[in-house]
């Protein structure tokens, strides 16, 4: 697992009830639109 998938992943298990639009979550964590969606389908 890469550090950002990592820092993704982090994200989400500390806001598991989090209500941000995809962007917005991506946003949060700290990604761009296409680097979240990259990190996304690498996780799937």
């Amino acid at each position: 697992m890469t550090n950002e998938q990592k820092i993704f992943m982090d994200f989400l298990l500390c806001n598991p009830e989090h209500e941000y639009g995809t962007v917005e979550f991506y946003k949060e964590a700290g990604f761009s639109p296409r680097k979240g969606n990259q990190i996304k389908n690498q996780l799937y």
